[in-house]
């Protein structure tokens, strides 16, 4: 018997314990902690969800809420500019008459939302606010429901960091999506988003302060 890879649903981590218990009645050394390979996939979105998050778990819940109230608007401001980002995002594309008032303020595309089932969802909301930075800025200046949430310069910095951070990730997530990787194939993904990690707890803080920040400067070959 041989390894399992799945996600961490704990019905996997159930079966695999089962088995392991079957085996060992008969005399096998089967230890179900070493034998279950997670998902690639699966780990980079819940590294993913905990840099969105950080400690506040119970905030990723949050992503299935639809309606825009003041009260998950609130939760969500929590979170910082990304939470302010996407209080924006859903107040603007819950209505017909605010999409076209963006437009008519300038906007080059429309905003993309999130969605709890694919982390790059949020980075792709964030990419389509920077491009539409000088309209959003504008609609928030003339809509009081969205003042506590207009970004600052430092908050669109911010934003502009997390895009930089989370391009690493978007490229190992397109390299394994659509097909079962192998350990060839992940333990090089896994060394350089280490390496990511390193460079940005070295570099970001500079480039920050420098306020010079090129949006591919992750992109490593």
């Amino acid at each position: 018997m041989g390894y399992f890879q799945g996600d961490n649903a704990a019905n996997n981590g159930t079966m695999i314990r089962s088995i392991a218990r079957t085996l060992m009645d008969q005399n096998a050394n089967y230890n179900p902690e070493c034998r279950q390979l997670r998902c690639m996939g699966h780990v980079l979105n819940l590294s993913i969800k905990a840099f969105w998050f950080g400690d506040s778990g119970s905030s990723q819940e949050l992503l299935d809420v639809i309606v825009v109230t003041d009260g998950t608007m609130a939760l969500w401001r929590k979170l910082g500019p990304w939470g302010k980002a996407h209080n924006i995002t859903v107040y603007i594309r819950s209505s017909v008459q605010r999409k076209q008032q963006l437009k008519r303020l300038g906007a080059e595309t429309l905003l993309q939302a999130g969605n709890a089932t694919r982390w790059n969802s949020g980075l792709a909301m964030i990419q389509s606010l920077l491009r539409n930075k000088e309209a959003v800025n504008f609609f928030c200046l003339n809509n009081p429901d969205l003042a506590q949430d207009s970004l600052s310069d430092a908050d669109w910095l911010q934003l502009e960091s997390a895009v930089c951070i989370l391009q690493p990730f978007l490229r190992s997530t397109l390299r394994l999506e659509s097909k079962v990787p192998n350990l060839w194939e992940v333990i090089p993904e896994i060394d350089y988003l280490s390496g990511v990690y390193r460079y940005v707890a070295i570099v970001l803080p500079i480039l920050v302060k420098r306020n010079s920040l090129p949006t591919s400067i992750f992109d490593f070959n």
